[in-house]
């Protein structure tokens, strides 16, 4: 009768039961007892301790260590619930972000991304992810705009204000950005950029053994916004009124997850909805320098082209309305103010909202 191999029914739940590459990152990540244990989740520790025949205080410290690597959390964020592994999708943003492991960051995320271009190169696996995306009636994220791009905006609403919701968080924490760590090292930004809230901030706070992990205060956190829009990055929510929990993004053009689904084949609009404005260039204002050009993510469709003849009056900047996905990175850098935000969308375009809003 075979031994166990723990490592080889964790593949298997992770859906690469084929993979050597994940088989070098979980033997990094744990102990083929630990992988054991987490299959064999949810459960209570005197659950566990049962079924793998190991005393209480072994198993206690067994999921101690896993919970400080980010691999496992409390069900529902409940530190008097049982464990649940963290993600059976295994990506980054949810293993070995807390400080108990940064200090191997380097290491691990090069076993990352060399099971990633293994992903990349199984068809299979980008075929279920495209397929999946065919079958959304509505984006799951949604664009914000860069709030100081509508800053003298009276329609803004709570719902698509990042500093509104900054503001309504009751805890804040910022994280290596899981994306530009595994395509790294990214151009446009450094990583600490992505922002959690609440229950989960909470419980990343909980696994950091080194107490490194610090809330953020709303002018601590409005800094990293600031900077996010000065390096042109997109801010990506949650598409709902629902403003608790979640997580914000702070998304560059060429490390984001999502948007790479554009490479094979599913539509920005089944990735991100737009957000309420659009961008309107006033040509008696511009000068034809193609900042905004250059400013404006391809991947969310490349909104801004040039017209007339390069070195003329006549070369001025153009948007397609189509293609404008509302950010206004292109306000924020125009530097003959030729561009503005300009509300086109009701308030119900942010699914849970019904007029009238209040």
């Amino acid at each position: 009768m075979c031994a166990a191999d723990g490592y080889a029914d964790l593949q298997k739940i992770l859906g690469h039961p084929d993979s050597t590459r994940l088989r070098r990152l979980l033997e990094y990540l744990m102990t083929e007892e630990q992988a054991r244990l987490i299959t064999l989740l949810p459960a209570s520790p005197e659950e566990l301790a049962i079924k793998m025949n190991i005393d209480i205080d072994t198993i206690t410290g067994l999921l101690h260590d896993l919970h400080g690597k980010g691999a496992i959390v409390h069900k529902n964020f409940d530190p008097r619930q049982s464990f649940i592994p963290i993600s059976t999708y295994f990506y980054p943003d949810n293993w070995f972000i807390t400080s108990y492991s940064r200090s191997s960051l380097p290491e691990f995320y090069g076993l990352y991304r060399d099971f990633f271009k293994e992903r990349e190169g199984d068809e299979g696996h980008w075929k279920a992810a495209v397929q999946e995306h065919e079958k959304i009636k509505q984006p799951s994220f949604r664009v914000l705009p860069a709030y100081r791009s509508i800053l003298d905006s009276p329609e803004l609403l709570p719902e698509e204000d990042v500093r509104t919701i900054l503001r309504q968080a009751k805890t804040i924490i910022v994280i290596p950005c899981g994306c530009r760590m595994t395509r790294g090292p990214c151009h446009q930004s450094e990583p600490n950029v992505c922002m959690i809230f609440n229950r989960a901030a909470e419980e990343f706070i909980s696994m950091d053994r080194n107490d490194l992990l610090k809330a953020l205060s709303y002018e601590e956190s409005l800094v990293i916004i600031d900077a996010a829009e000065e390096a042109g990055l997109v801010h990506r929510w949650q598409n709902t009124a629902i403003m608790v929990g979640g997580m914000l993004c702070n998304c560059c053009n060429c490390c984001c997850g999502q948007a790479r689904l554009v490479n094979y084949g599913v539509p920005v609009s089944k990735i991100y909805a737009k957000s309420r404005y659009e961008a309107r260039i006033d040509a008696n204002n511009c000068n034809g320098c193609q900042i905004c050009v250059d400013i404006c993510p391809d991947r969310f469709a490349g909104a801004i082209g040039m017209t007339g003849k390069p070195g003329t009056p006549d070369f001025k900047a153009v948007v397609d309305p189509e293609k404008c996905y509302g950010c206004g990175l292109c306000v924020l850098k125009c530097t003959t103010e030729a561009i503005r935000m300009e509300l086109v969308r009701p308030a119900d375009h942010i699914p849970g909202i019904g007029p009238p809003h209040k």
